[in-house]
Protein backbone atom coordinates (compact mmCIF):
# COMPACT_ATOMS: atom_id res chain seq x y z
CA UNK A 1 0.00 0.00 0.00
CA UNK A 2 1.57 3.47 -1.00
CA UNK A 3 0.85 6.22 1.38
CA UNK A 4 2.50 9.64 0.85
CA UNK A 5 2.39 12.21 3.23
CA UNK A 6 3.34 15.57 2.31
CA UNK A 7 3.40 18.58 4.99
CA UNK A 8 4.65 22.27 5.08
CA UNK A 9 3.83 25.56 5.72
CA UNK A 10 1.31 27.34 3.84
CA UNK A 11 1.93 27.97 0.25
CA UNK A 12 5.03 25.34 0.31
CA UNK A 13 3.30 23.27 -2.34
CA UNK A 14 1.18 20.84 -0.80
CA UNK A 15 -2.34 20.96 -2.58
CA UNK A 16 -0.59 21.40 -6.14
CA UNK A 17 1.40 18.59 -5.17
CA UNK A 18 -0.52 16.24 -3.98
CA UNK A 19 -2.90 16.77 -7.42
CA UNK A 20 -0.34 15.95 -9.39
CA UNK A 21 0.72 12.95 -7.22
CA UNK A 22 -2.18 11.54 -6.63
CA UNK A 23 -3.22 11.72 -10.55
CA UNK A 24 0.57 10.28 -11.79
CA UNK A 25 0.13 7.05 -9.14
CA UNK A 26 -3.57 6.75 -10.09
CA UNK A 27 -4.55 7.26 -6.09
CA UNK A 28 -6.69 9.15 -4.05
CA UNK A 29 -6.06 12.31 -2.78
CA UNK A 30 -6.56 13.26 0.98
CA UNK A 31 -7.07 16.94 1.25
CA UNK A 32 -9.13 18.16 4.62
CA UNK A 33 -8.15 21.70 6.19
CA UNK A 34 -9.82 24.83 8.07
CA UNK A 35 -10.42 26.27 4.80
CA UNK A 36 -13.24 23.71 4.33
CA UNK A 37 -15.18 24.94 6.96
CA UNK A 38 -14.52 28.59 6.87
CA UNK A 39 -15.63 31.57 4.36
CA UNK A 40 -12.12 33.40 3.58
CA UNK A 41 -8.79 34.02 4.98
CA UNK A 42 -9.91 36.33 7.94
CA UNK A 43 -12.28 33.87 8.60
CA UNK A 44 -10.04 30.58 9.15
CA UNK A 45 -7.70 32.78 10.81
CA UNK A 46 -10.43 33.87 13.57
CA UNK A 47 -11.39 29.80 13.71
CA UNK A 48 -7.50 28.95 14.37
CA UNK A 49 -7.68 31.18 17.75
CA UNK A 50 -10.89 29.77 19.01
CA UNK A 51 -10.81 26.34 17.94
CA UNK A 52 -11.23 23.91 20.80
CA UNK A 53 -8.78 20.79 22.02
CA UNK A 54 -11.61 18.53 20.98
CA UNK A 55 -12.82 20.00 17.84
CA UNK A 56 -8.80 19.89 16.90
CA UNK A 57 -8.76 16.46 17.68
CA UNK A 58 -11.83 15.26 16.13
CA UNK A 59 -10.76 17.32 13.02
CA UNK A 60 -7.51 14.97 12.56
CA UNK A 61 -9.19 11.91 13.32
CA UNK A 62 -11.35 12.49 10.12
CA UNK A 63 -7.94 13.00 8.26
CA UNK A 64 -6.46 9.79 9.65
CA UNK A 65 -10.02 7.87 9.10
CA UNK A 66 -10.45 9.34 5.54
CA UNK A 67 -6.88 7.44 4.62
CA UNK A 68 -7.30 4.17 6.61
CA UNK A 69 -6.93 1.11 4.38
CA UNK A 70 -6.00 2.98 1.10
CA UNK A 71 -3.63 4.19 -1.39
CA UNK A 72 -3.41 8.02 -1.32
CA UNK A 73 -1.59 10.71 -1.14
CA UNK A 74 -2.49 13.34 2.23
CA UNK A 75 -1.38 16.44 1.90
CA UNK A 76 -2.41 18.43 5.18
CA UNK A 77 -0.38 20.05 8.06
CA UNK A 78 -0.10 16.69 10.32
CA UNK A 79 -0.67 14.00 8.51
CA UNK A 80 3.04 13.01 8.61
CA UNK A 81 2.51 12.91 12.16
CA UNK A 82 -0.76 10.80 12.72
CA UNK A 83 -0.73 8.29 9.42
CA UNK A 84 1.61 5.84 11.13
CA UNK A 85 1.96 3.57 8.28
CA UNK A 86 3.17 5.97 5.43
CA UNK A 87 5.16 4.63 2.63
CA UNK A 88 6.83 7.92 2.36
CA UNK A 89 7.09 11.75 4.83
CA UNK A 90 8.31 14.75 2.57
CA UNK A 91 8.05 18.25 4.57
CA UNK A 92 7.68 20.56 1.54
CA UNK A 93 9.55 24.19 2.15
CA UNK A 94 9.65 27.00 0.48
CA UNK A 95 10.72 30.40 1.58
CA UNK A 96 8.26 32.78 3.16
CA UNK A 97 8.97 35.34 0.67
CA UNK A 98 8.00 32.69 -2.52
CA UNK A 99 5.26 31.18 -0.18
CA UNK A 100 3.82 35.21 0.03
CA UNK A 101 3.79 35.39 -3.92
CA UNK A 102 2.26 31.88 -4.66
CA UNK A 103 -0.44 32.97 -1.88
CA UNK A 104 -1.26 36.28 -3.93
CA UNK A 105 -1.42 34.72 -7.01
CA UNK A 106 -4.05 32.16 -5.43
CA UNK A 107 -6.32 34.48 -3.37
CA UNK A 108 -5.77 37.36 -5.04
CA UNK A 109 -4.66 39.71 -2.21
CA UNK A 110 -2.19 42.40 -2.06
CA UNK A 111 1.21 41.77 -0.32
CA UNK A 112 0.34 43.08 3.05
CA UNK A 113 -2.65 40.72 3.42
CA UNK A 114 -0.77 37.94 2.66
CA UNK A 115 2.06 38.56 4.62
CA UNK A 116 0.07 39.28 7.72
CA UNK A 117 -1.67 36.06 6.84
CA UNK A 118 1.58 33.92 6.65
CA UNK A 119 2.17 35.38 9.89
CA UNK A 120 -0.62 34.82 11.95
CA UNK A 121 -1.77 31.49 10.24
CA UNK A 122 1.93 29.79 10.37
CA UNK A 123 2.86 31.13 13.85
CA UNK A 124 -0.80 30.40 15.19
CA UNK A 125 -0.03 26.64 13.98
CA UNK A 126 2.44 26.11 15.70
CA UNK A 127 1.53 27.09 18.67
CA UNK A 128 -1.70 25.63 18.91
CA UNK A 129 -0.28 22.11 17.88
CA UNK A 130 2.63 22.71 20.54
CA UNK A 131 -0.11 23.31 23.04
CA UNK A 132 -2.59 20.26 21.67
CA UNK A 133 -0.44 17.41 20.54
CA UNK A 134 3.06 18.52 22.38
CA UNK A 135 4.54 18.45 18.76
CA UNK A 136 7.19 20.76 17.54
CA UNK A 137 6.31 21.77 13.93
CA UNK A 138 10.45 22.97 13.63
CA UNK A 139 11.11 19.21 14.28
CA UNK A 140 11.81 17.43 11.04
CA UNK A 141 13.13 14.07 12.28
CA UNK A 142 10.29 12.27 11.33
CA UNK A 143 9.92 13.47 7.64
CA UNK A 144 12.00 10.70 4.87
CA UNK A 145 13.34 13.62 2.63
CA UNK A 146 12.23 17.92 2.75
CA UNK A 147 12.18 19.00 -0.82
CA UNK A 148 12.68 22.78 -1.42
CA UNK A 149 9.98 23.72 -3.95
CA UNK A 150 11.76 26.52 -5.14
CA UNK A 151 14.53 24.34 -6.87
CA UNK A 152 12.35 21.79 -8.77
CA UNK A 153 9.62 21.82 -10.95
CA UNK A 154 6.50 20.02 -9.45
CA UNK A 155 6.67 17.66 -12.13
CA UNK A 156 10.07 16.72 -11.18
CA UNK A 157 8.81 16.96 -7.43
CA UNK A 158 6.20 14.07 -8.71
CA UNK A 159 9.04 12.12 -10.23
CA UNK A 160 11.37 11.83 -7.35
CA UNK A 161 8.72 11.02 -5.05
CA UNK A 162 7.00 8.87 -7.13
CA UNK A 163 10.56 6.98 -7.80
CA UNK A 164 11.20 6.76 -3.73
CA UNK A 165 7.82 5.66 -2.79
CA UNK A 166 7.39 2.80 -5.38
CA UNK A 167 11.30 1.24 -4.01
CA UNK A 168 9.55 1.76 -0.72
CA UNK A 169 6.49 -0.08 -1.82
CA UNK A 170 8.14 -2.74 -3.23
CA UNK A 171 10.36 -3.94 -0.97
CA UNK A 172 7.64 -4.23 1.85
CA UNK A 173 6.74 -7.31 -0.47
CA UNK A 174 10.56 -8.41 -1.34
Amino acid sequence: MIRICLAGLSGSGKTTLGEMLAEELNIEHIQKSYKDVTKDEKDLLHMQKVVTKTYEKDFDKQVISMARGKNCVISTWLCAWFIKDATLRVWLNASRKERAIRLMKLKQKGRTFIQTYLNEKDVGNVKRWQKVYGMDLKDHSIFDIELNTENFTPQEMVEIISMIALARDKKKFA
